[in-house]
């Protein structure tokens, strides 16, 4: 029996049972600050073993953090490293890549400028660094910084591409075209190239040029889902059903590659309903606002279903989730206002045996077919941090008036064709730093 045991039975055999109450509470006392001294002493062991650590095996722990999904406990570490050597160019490199992936674009710039200022020879980090500021928004910085990583490396096809983003985001057609060329002379099975020179012959409404280079990035890649998607787009906007059926043929092998996508999956949708099959585009419409549910256009796509359907709570709802997204969007606001009129613009009921006053009669309301969707512009903003992820998403144009047609006018959204390509956390210890490689 153990000592403490012992004391409190000797305590309530006395029949002192306020002593054993003590004990009892000593007992509990004391194991309670042993195991908050376990802690501590963990706590201390854990940090001090960070701080005796030299700058390359906080970075690799940094690492391996980063690729268990620890973010926040990965640029911890490499912090710790540049408490260490405030010149580790590898910490700041790291710390800026995972900042980037989060969306902290301006977080990233601050720590990818301090690895180039340390060392002017970083090839990724100069590329990483164009790819934060076209994620600001900023082409021109982004293009200084791109061109400088071709400098350094001129044999890279990824970063030639990302020149041509950049050129592109800066609206130089040419330049941009060079650049994408430029990616396919080193690398002639690369598929983002040739889509993206694919839509700038589509820019340049040559359609024949944009098929042969959506077709050229499928037969580079054949899951390259974007080249697709934008195939898809060139048939939907032909005239005749045949067009649409080949539409709606490459909508659907997008959805295949990358059912995630919201965008062809809204692309898909779209091509039902101008095919006239409702059932089928309110299926993809109402898997794409799952995936997607900041979009307007989506939503706005929804409600129009609603309306066919006469289901008009739901339609009121889309639309109204339109406008919350986008103020500015017309046709959300009067399709709201021809399905949902407000109750002073209502004639008023007559008392029975009283004639109605001249042209009390309000005008019929418009049929919802006649609303039409425009087609949006690609804006520059840019994808997340995966490799297959494409940059360029369209952004919403505003809807003028409504059409005099009572046919519903729908346009395809174009994909995210332009890709960033991932800047990777380096693993690399100092002396290998300008190979530029990962392990």
């Amino acid at each position: 029996m153990k000592i403490g045991n012992v004391c409190i039975l000797v305590s309530v055999v006395k029949k002192d049972f306020f002593t054993a109450i003590l004990n009892c509470r000593g007992l509990v006392m004391l194991k309670y600050l042993l195991g908050l001294l376990l802690i501590v002493t963990g706590m201390t062991s854990t940090a001090f073993a960070a701080d005796s650590l030299d700058p390359d095996e906080l970075k690799n722990m940094g690492n391996e953090l980063f690729d268990t999904g620890d973010i926040d406990g990965a640029i911890e570490m490499w912090k710790k490293a540049i408490e260490i050597d405030s010149t580790y160019t590898f910490a700041y490199n790291n710390i800026g890549v995972a900042l980037y992936g989060r969306k902290d674009y301006a977080g990233s710039v601050e720590y990818l400028s301090s690895a180039v200022a340390l060392d002017t020879t970083y090839i990724k980090a100069f590329n990483s660094l164009g790819n934060a500021y076209l994620a600001l928004g900023e082409p021109e910085n982004a293009r200084t910084y791109y061109e400088k990583s071709i400098e350094l490396d001129p044999k890279d096809e990824d970063k030639y591409q990302n020149l041509g983003n950049a050129m592109l985001s800066m609206g130089n057609l040419e330049e941009a075209l060079k650049s994408y060329e430029k990616a396919v002379d080193i690398n002639k099975n690369y598929a983002p190239a040739y889509n993206n020179i694919g839509i700038i012959y589509q820019k340049k409404s040559d359609m024949a040029g944009a098929n042969e280079y959506f077709r050229k990035a499928i037969k580079a890649d054949s899951d390259f889902a974007p080249a697709y998607a934008n195939l898809g787009k060139l048939h939907y906007e032909e005239p005749g059903k045949g067009y649409m059926d080949n539409a709606i043929e490459y909508f659907e092998k997008a959805v295949n590659i990358e059912g995630d996508n919201g965008i062809h999956l809204y692309n898909l949708g779209m091509a039902f309903l101008k095919n006239k099959d409702f059932k089928k585009a309110e299926r993809n419409l109402r898997k794409a606002v799952k995936l997607s549910t900041d979009d307007p256009d989506i939503h706005y796509a929804l409600g129009l279903i609603y309306v066919k359907w006469k289901r008009n709570t739901q339609a009121i709802k889309s639309f109204g989730k339109v406008i919350e997204l986008d103020p500015g969007y017309e046709n959300a606001q009067t399709a709201l206002d021809l399905i949902s009129p407000k109750i002073e613009d209502q004639p008023k009921i007559p008392k029975p045996g009283d004639l109605p006053p001249a042209n009390s009669i309000k005008p019929a309301v418009k049929k919802p077919e006649n609303i039409r969707i425009v087609t949006p512009k690609i804006s520059t903003k840019k994808s997340g941090d995966l490799p297959s992820a494409n940059s360029i998403k369209p952004a919403v144009k505003k809807p003028g008036d409504l059409p005099s047609t009572k046919s519903i006018k729908p346009t395809v959204k174009k994909p995210e064709n332009i890709r960033i390509v991932t800047p990777k956390i380096s693993t690399k210890k100092p002396a290998e730093k300008n190979e530029n490689e990962d392990n």
